[in-house]
């Protein structure tokens, strides 16, 4: 029986209180080159939150070492999304990077695609990192500070975090849930850094708050109201260009002016940071398929037959494509494919979708997913003039991407 459970707290507050944690271990592989340069410390957390375990492997197991104990983890009860575990710190701190600690051999459940928040309250957190785990029993770190510079100014413009969450997306194997045997978090939590880092946040939120109050008031044409509490809070709705730019277009609605302002501004470079990230030039590769099961043979097939008349869709966040149907040249086909475009293969999950009680075989039908609720929906079919029930309404039906053997 799987068992879901959930706990809240309030908000955290950034205060000094050293006294309430035990001085953690100090890391060793920071350099120190810099005089101002502050050393990472493992950080003591507890489990908070977490969306479902598996009875026996609780997300506490998460916080002990136990390489050799293979149930020392913790496993999600389903592998459906929204999976995903919360932890607390004991203290708010700048967190530099993430260590998973793994059992001594490979296994099929091990993480393999996860992705981390972090922030100072657990409902609003923003993301850190994308992590692509090894399928090795090895442990695997990761970095999660935007710049290699550890100076405490430079630590001092980095998000505090109070609370810490792993959301995993794939394991190794991905007809299996997910496992995390053991997670370690290094960081910053000088109250002195974490303090400056919270104010600076609070001062950016503040001002970001303000400019959606002036971009309100510009939206409603209250001039007179805009200047004044600009004056007063000293704060910059936007670039001076901007704002020329809406006076010209949007007020004046003078677009030879508008077109003259762009032009300047390419001039003078202000969209040369744009410019050099793009490259405006667009590619096309081959995708080469990997056979899952040796070589294709009729009774075992590694990708599907050549068609016309199927539809696809996509799961861009698992990074799966499904493909239903289709008409090989002869017969209307009614069977169901699974594509990762990450390991380049293809998975048969159903070889006749109307035996297994979903829609009949058909070509040139509609077909989409819901990634939230893990669904996909078919639609409509081709029918022949002299097909019984060919101006009939013929009926729309969905399949569950969680279901049997598709995880």
């Amino acid at each position: 029986m799987a068992l879901s459970m959930k706990r809240t707290v309030g908000n955290a507050q950034c205060v000094e209180a050293e006294h309430r944690y035990a001085p953690p271990a100090k890391r060793t592989y920071v350099a120190e080159s810099r005089d101002d340069a502050v050393t990472a410390v493992k950080l003591t957390c507890s489990v908070l939150n977490w969306s479902s375990y598996y009875p026996g492997y609780h997300p506490r197991n998460m916080l002990v070492s136990s390489p050799n104990d293979s149930t020392s983890r913790w496993m999600t009860s389903t592998n459906v999304p929204p999976q995903f575990v919360v932890l607390e710190l004991s203290q708010p701190a700048i967190i530099s990077s993430i260590v998973f600690n793994k059992t001594a051999l490979s296994h099929v459940c091990q993480l393999r695609l996860a992705k981390v928040y972090g922030g100072l309250r657990e409902d609003q957190m923003v993301e850190l990192g994308s992590l692509h785990l090894s399928g090795t029993g090895h442990r695997d770190e990761f970095l999660l500070l935007p710049t290699e510079d550890r100076s405490a100014e430079s630590l001092k413009r980095c998000i505090p975090c109070r609370y810490f969450k792993i959301v995993p997306l794939q394991a190794h194997d991905s007809k299996f849930n997910y496992s995390i045997w053991n997670v370690e978090l290094y960081g910053y939590p000088t109250p002195a850094i974490v303090n400056a880092a919270c104010d600076r946040l609070h001062k950016y939120l503040e001002d970001e708050a303000m400019r959606l109050c002036l971009k309100f008031l510009r939206e409603k044409s209250h001039n007179d109201v805009l200047k004044e509490l600009m004056t007063r809070t000293g704060t910059s709705l936007e670039d001076s260009c901007l704002t020329a730019l809406h006076h010209s277009l949007v007020e004046k609605e003078n677009f030879k002016e508008a077109e003259e302002l762009v032009t300047k501004a390419t001039q003078d470079g202000l969209f040369d940071s744009y410019i050099t990230q793009d490259s405006g030039v667009l590619q096309w590769s081959r995708i080469h398929p990997v056979a899952s099961h040796g070589e294709s043979t009729r009774d075992n097939l590694s990708w599907p037959d050549g068609r016309c008349g199927h539809s696809m869709c996509s799961d861009p966040e698992a990074g799966f494509i499904y493909l239903f149907g289709g008409w090989d040249g002869h017969y209307n086909l009614s069977d169901f494919w699974r594509f990762d475009t990450r390991t380049s293969t293809w998975q048969c999950l159903s070889t006749d979708v109307e035996a297994d009680g979903g829609p009949c075989r058909r070509s040139n039908h509609g077909m989409c997913i819901d990634t939230h609720n893990q669904c996909l929906y078919v639609l409509g079919r081709y029918y022949e003039a002299d097909e019984p029930g060919a101006f009939s309404r013929s009926p729309s039906h969905k399949t569950s991407t969680s279901d049997a053997n598709v995880p």
